[in-house]
């Protein structure tokens, strides 16, 4: 049960508590997000936050709402991932045939073709294609 008060009160936590949620919102802004987004999200997990904080426990509400501000956007990220995992040997292979592909076509002055690109890899036709 939360001891925070009337709406007037959380609003005023909610306002107060913004630079938490930026703070934290910060340390994702490499996972392809905007970070107004990332906010954004982070306030909703900073009113969870809120509403079930209790003053009886002594612990402060900072302490206390940085999970739920970064659980909030983990579980956001989470839900917008891919959910196709592309297996490591393949993504592997997939940077050597691009890489391959774009070496040669500088070289040579035209699109090279797949066993052009497969000896250069140092992968078989099939890899390649794959």
């Amino acid at each position: 049960m939360t001891s925070t008060g009337s709406g007037d009160e959380r609003e005023r936590l909610v306002l107060e508590h913004l630079g938490l949620v930026r703070s934290v919102a910060a340390r994702f802004k490499y996972r392809g997000e905007s970070l107004e987004d990332l906010q954004q999200i982070g306030t909703i997990g900073l009113i969870k936050a809120i509403d079930r904080f209790d003053a009886s426990r002594e612990v402060k509400l900072t302490t206390y709402a940085v999970p739920f501000i970064a659980g909030e956007i983990h579980h956001y990220l989470r839900d917008r991932a891919s959910v196709v995992r592309v297996p490591r040997g393949l993504q592997d292979r997939a940077a050597k045939t691009t890489a391959a592909e774009s070496e040669l076509a500088s070289e040579l002055g035209r699109s090279p073709t797949i066993g052009e690109i497969s000896e250069r890899a140092g992968l078989t036709p099939e890899q390649t294609i794959e």
